[in-house]
């Protein structure tokens, strides 16, 4: 499983773990974080 990050880079993304953190930090966005199989 991969993970697409719009509008926001982050160096540390390596997996699903830090796209949940993101999901949870940008709750109000949910289209911020998209997963992808």
């Amino acid at each position: 499983m991969g993970c697409i990050i719009l509008e926001i880079n982050i160096p540390d993304m390596t997996g699903v773990k830090v796209c949940q953190k993101i999901r949870n930090r940008f709750s109000v966005f949910p289209m911020v974080a998209i997963y992808h199989e």
